[in-house]
């Protein structure tokens, strides 16, 4: 069961990696890194996500389209609605905020540097709900929950 658990994410992430980029914008992803390192240090605010560097766009947040904040919010509502009830279905809790981020991603149109920040943040929010998918129990379950808190506070530090 683990094994097809790996395929499923396996295959989910090489869809996330794909879903809303196109070939240009991948080729060129080095020419932005290239950019950012061009920009100066007082133009900056750098958070470290999963080895990712999340960047403000000139001191702003980035916006996010209209269709996407939907699933972001509602997956932030399950996060909520399940700690101020006291939850203890994590599972269900993990599956509630995968079938958002899945929407989330369907709902994908975003391009260019706006694109690439969101990914930034949105790659290491994923891997927590998967994480707490296969949480073995409630505590290791309450720290992941911990941790996609400060990832939604992450996200609207970022993005609006």
């Amino acid at each position: 069961m683990k094994k097809i658990s790996l395929i499923v994410f396996s295959l989910g992430l090489a869809v996330i990696l794909t879903a809303c980029g196109t070939t240009a914008e991948k080729e060129s992803k080095t020419k932005k890194s290239e950019i950012k390192e061009e920009v100066p240090a007082e133009n900056k605010e750098v958070h470290s996500s999963d080895g990712n560097q999340i960047l403000l766009d000139n001191g702003n947040r980035w916006k996010v389209n209209p269709e996407m904040i939907p699933h972001l919010q509602a997956s932030e509502q399950a996060l909520k609605s399940y700690q101020k009830n006291n939850g203890s279905d994590y599972k269900q809790l993990a599956a509630e905020m995968k079938e958002h981020n899945d929407q989330l991603i369907s709902s994908c149109t975003m391009k260019g540097e706006s694109h690439e920040q969101l990914h930034h943040w949105l790659h290491p929010h994923l891997k927590l709900v998967k994480a707490l998918s296969e949480a073995e129990n409630e505590k290791s379950a309450e720290g992941i929950i911990r941790k996609l808190e400060a990832s939604f506070e992450e996200y609207h530090n970022y993005f609006n």
